[in-house]
């Protein structure tokens, strides 16, 4: 008894204390909100994204006004703890990622709207992870049971939700709607605080011990998982085990989460690109990451030592055949092509940065992109992994000129992919390069998944 009544004061002491970060913090602030609007308001695709976002969930959120009972009610039952096989957890993988990524879209159309109903989907759902994740501990916290997993899904889009909602949750009139009781109670941030709280600390991974991986190669699972990971610990409120938690998972890092600065930033080769075939190379989630903390913290001047990562987002537009497909070794796809949303990360972070060589670089690219598959036609979708289209072509997109001074030369004869020890030959001819542009690559030896 006296050890639960201890828990139970240090974690309400915990999460009572005052914060200093505002929300939404994640993709956007309070403040560009106006230009997002504007944004809506005078370009198509922008308009496109929240119309295609409201097709995705209006019908859920109708229903729910009249009957919140229908949604929560169908919501998949969390696991028991995080140890369960991927192939296993596979089905309850994608229920819940969808499920909250319903949540997240609801909250993104309340932040550009301000329509309740949407505020009070979001919230609802967030309420029922809630209630269920707030009474365990940071090591049997789950959603799916995966650790690799849910930081990639479920765990994303909560906190994706959490950072629009949490201003309207807070205020002293909202009610959530409660499963058990089947009726509206009060919202309780101290609760959601804990679970927060759980959430972050099990994608993190501190339980598990100190990253050892320093200046060792590690797997891309990190780089996934990151996000998940980061996400959930800006929406920790105490700043004192906010910026513990930062600290851990950008500097020390954890057997789970691989330090950035010492594990997975120096793993990134002279070119900038992630050592591994074409498709996985892209790695957009760390330019992403770079972006957050340099925007959160600009103190650390994030791209000191690492700019060549955006020089080595431009190296992939010289990949590609004559037909736009990319060079494939290893287990690299064709067809996967990662550049667009790259060059939206590379263009919105040059432009803070007033690196004005990147941004026409990345405009370049965008627009010559856009131009060989017949315009910018956002698509967004419910998908199980790493969703972010809808945040970051809304909040980091930016019109692109029609018409740039400028383009990517394919005329290169010789592209070296070092870290592979491949080279891409081509044979540029001015007149219809697609099918009399002969090119190939040379590669020396196996490589797979490296």
């Amino acid at each position: 008894m006296k050890k639960a009544i201890f828990l139970f004061l240090f974690f309400k002491g915990l999460f009572l204390v005052g914060q200093s970060l505002e929300h939404p913090i994640i993709w956007t602030t309070a403040a560009e909100k106006p230009a997002v609007l504007e944004k809506i308001q005078n370009y198509n695709w922008a308009k496109t994204i929240v119309s295609q976002v409201r097709g995705h969930i209006d019908s859920r959120v109708n229903t729910h006004v009249s009957n919140p009972a229908t949604f929560i009610n169908s919501i998949a039952a969390l696991a028991a703890d995080d140890d369960v096989s991927e192939a296993d957890a596979g089905s309850a993988i994608k229920a819940h990622s969808n499920t909250l990524n319903y949540a997240s879209y609801a909250a993104l159309v309340y932040h550009v709207t301000g329509e309740e109903k949407y505020a009070q989907f979001a919230a609802d759902v967030l309420w029922y992870y809630i209630e269920e994740i707030a009474p365990r501990t940071p090591e049997n916290t789950a959603m799916s049971g995966n650790y690799f997993a849910d930081p990639r899904t479920g765990y994303l889009h909560f906190a994706m939700a959490y950072d629009f909602m949490v201003n309207y949750l807070k205020k002293p009139a909202t009610t959530v709607y409660q499963k058990s009781s089947g009726s509206k109670i009060p919202f309780d941030n101290v609760k959601a605080q804990k679970a927060v709280h759980n959430i972050a600390v099990n994608a993190l991974g501190e339980f598990t011990g100190r990253d050892t991986r320093y200046g060792k190669v590690v797997s891309n699972h990190p780089i996934l998982t990151a996000p998940g990971t980061l996400f959930n610990i800006l929406c920790i409120e105490d700043d004192t085990e906010r910026e513990r938690l930062f600290d851990i998972f950008w500097e020390t890092g954890t057997r789970r989460q691989n330090s950035f600065t010492k594990t997975i930033l120096p793993i990134f080769g002279e070119q900038g690109i992630w050592p591994e075939p074409v498709s996985y190379s892209f790695m957009p989630n760390v330019t992403m990451i770079l972006n957050i903390v340099e925007r959160l913290k600009p103190e650390l001047s994030v791209l000191d030592e690492y700019k060549r990562i955006l020089d080595g987002n431009f190296l992939f537009d010289n990949l590609r055949y004559p037909n736009r497909t990319f060079v494939r070794f290893g287990d690299s796809k064709r067809n996967s092509d990662q550049t667009p949303t790259i060059y939206r990360y590379t263009h919105n972070l040059a432009s803070r940065k007033g690196l004005t060589d990147y941004v026409k670089r990345a405009e370049v690219a965008l627009r010559q992109g856009y131009d060989a598959v017949g315009g910018y036609q956002p698509d967004i979708k419910i998908s199980t992994y790493e969703n972010f289209s809808a945040f970051e072509q809304l909040f980091w997109g930016t019109d692109i000129p029609k018409t740039i001074d400028g383009e990517i030369d394919f005329e290169k004869p010789t592209v070296i992919i070092k870290h592979a020890g491949v080279a891409l030959q081509r044979n540029y001819v001015k007149q219809n390069n697609v099918d009399y542009g002969l090119s190939g690559i040379i590669g020396g030896a196996h490589y797979v998944h490296s």
